[in-house]
């Protein structure tokens, strides 16, 4: 009664001297969690309260349950444990015991004879033995969950078929780590291991290693996140997510990363087709929505760094094949996500659009891009009917770019707003006529407003790139905005980032219109004047 310690069901169960579990009960109890066992400190009918037909019933249940799957003797591991590399007695640790890339405890296991074991001795496939690794605080794993961490050699499907069909419950356990210790040997080329366990039971994909009576270290994630660092992910990772879609939102405990983060931090190690998996999956199951309008690309982790981060500050992005691949991959799919393209066509979004609004202005992207789109690629529109002009001039203060500020100094690796925009336009490589298409509203109320009205709303002044917009439009001078319906020298005196000299310059380049203007607000104030006098004669009158 003054313990601390959260008790289990079974437990509880068997300290109700009021009223007794029923055998059938118990049996239920045991075989659905059969690990329960080990903090079970009950072995007598008298432990039981007191020494009714019942509680001995009982405790003879018990007695056998603890037979079954602790085994005849507590001082020594079942035989199949021996054959896989174990020590005889349970209180020795493993003395060849390594780890395989961070996973799997290295043994020359003779696997056909350990089937030859289990065949001659199927009860052994229920019987928990202690790995006796000092992370696992002294838990007992079952003979699959033990196989499956094995790293030399690895075992085979036949052995976990074998053991699936001796055990078929040990899939069905709360805190089964089976499906967790299948994905985690970085080494594991052979997917149908994997499928074995998971086809048992799919709700394993979402019982991490968090999830088990201990708690495995390092991330602590789902399987899926071990499994996109394995050689086979590629042909696994569809297999995982269709069975648990939520898994790609579901964070590590250690960084809280998603497994798209997991494979963007290791961008130079993971192969592209492994990474547009995990987007496509992403979209189509609309993972991470409404975080931010790049969908799972942008979630930041405890690190301060969102997979996108990742991706594109991978050393070599340029020179290495993988990692540019990766970093083009990522960069459509953020553009898929940005104007809700289906996930059946995210691969069709323009690159060079995406590029101007997510490539963070690196210099050696952005060129490469442009050197490789076309002047018919250059002069489309993507799914919100926005031309590359239009996506510079609507990502120029966007939140992707905030941290590296269009405003700043042109740098050695990173553009200016102003050089994009020229380039955009550039008669002879870019798309001049861009500048007098007009881009769409962010509001069903109002037409859609020139480029150079929305540089000019957004703040970006003449040196910063509206003068190229300028002169690939000059008309545009004399066209009022249809949001606030004003000419672009006033557009321009408009929001906390107005500047002075821009007004100055927008109204030399047409002095008219500001004449005409100040005449048509002289004639109204020379009105209102007369209408305020004649109002103020009639008062005095009466």
């Amino acid at each position: 009664r003054n313990s601390r310690r959260r008790f289990l069901p079974l437990e509880l169960a068997l300290v109700n001297e009021k009223t007794p579990v029923t055998r059938e009960a118990l049996e239920a109890l045991v075989r659905v969690h059969p690990r329960a066992l080990l903090s079970l400190e009950l072995n007598n009918a008298d432990d039981f309260g007191d020494s009714s037909r019942q509680h001995v019933e009982n405790a003879d249940i018990v007695k056998k349950a603890k037979r079954t799957y602790l085994g005849d003797d507590s001082d020594y591991r079942s035989i199949t444990f021996q054959l896989m590399g174990f020590p005889a007695s349970r209180d020795e640790a493993p003395k060849e015991c390594f780890y395989d890339e961070y996973r799997g405890c290295s043994y020359l296991v003779d696997w056909p004879k350990v089937e030859g074991h289990l065949e001659e001795h199927p009860e052994e496939a229920k019987v928990m033995c202690p790995t006796s690794f000092a992370f696992e605080g002294g838990c007992l794993l079952f003979p699959l969950e033990a196989a499956l961490k094995i790293a030399h050699p690895h075992v085979p499907l036949s052995t976990v078929q074998l053991l699936l069909r001796l055990y078929p419950e040990v899939v069905d356990i709360p805190d089964s780590t089976a499906l967790y210790y299948a994905c985690c040997l970085r080494k594991r080329e052979d997917p149908d291991v994997i499928r074995a366990v998971l086809s048992a039971n799919p709700a394993l994909a979402a019982l991490g290693g968090h999830d088990g009576v201990f708690q495995i270290w390092e991330n602590m994630g789902l399987p899926i996140h071990e499994a996109v660092r394995l050689p086979c992910a590629l042909e696994i990772l569809p297999d995982l997510i269709e069975a648990h879609p939520a898994s790609l939102e579901a964070l590590t405990d250690t960084f809280s990363q998603t497994p798209l983060q997991v494979a963007a931090e290791l961008s130079s190690q993971v192969p592209t087709d492994v990474l547009r998996i995990l987007l496509q999956y992403g979209h189509r199951h609309g993972a991470c929505a409404g975080r931010h309008t790049g969908g799972p690309l942008f979630v930041v982790a405890d690190d301060d760094n969102s997979a996108m981060d990742h991706i594109m500050d991978t050393p070599g992005m340029i020179d290495e094949p993988r990692v540019w691949e990766n970093t083009r991959l990522a960069m459509q799919a953020a553009g898929a996500y940005r104007t809700g393209v289906s996930a059946e066509r995210m691969w069709e979004y323009p690159l060079l659009h995406a590029t101007v609004e997510f490539g963070r202005r690196r210099k050696c992207v952005f060129e490469r891009v442009y050197a490789e789109t076309d002047r018919n690629a250059r002069n489309r529109v993507d799914a919100l009917g926005r031309t590359p002009l239009a996506v510079a001039i609507d990502s120029a203060h966007s939140t992707q770019n905030n941290d590296y500020g269009w405003d700043d100094e042109e740098e050695e690796d990173f553009l200016k707003l102003n050089t994009i925009i020229r380039r955009l336009l550039d008669g002879q490589i870019g798309w001049p006529q861009s500048g007098s298409i007009p881009m769409p509203s962010d509001d069903d109320e109002y037409a859609p407003s020139l480029p150079l009205h929305k540089a000019l709303h957004q703040g970006i002044c003449l040196e910063d790139g509206s003068e190229h917009i300028l002169n690939a439009f000059p008309t545009a001078l004399s066209i009022p905005d249809p949001v606030t319906g004003l000419i672009p020298c006033l557009l321009a005196a408009v929001g906390e980032r107005a500047s002075v000299k821009t007004i100055f310059e927008l109204i030399m380049k047409r002095p008219d219109l500001i004449i005409n203007l100040c005449k048509h607000c002289s004639e109204g104030v020379h009105s209102n004047i007369g209408t305020m006098a004649s109002k103020r004669q009639k008062c005095r009158d009466l």
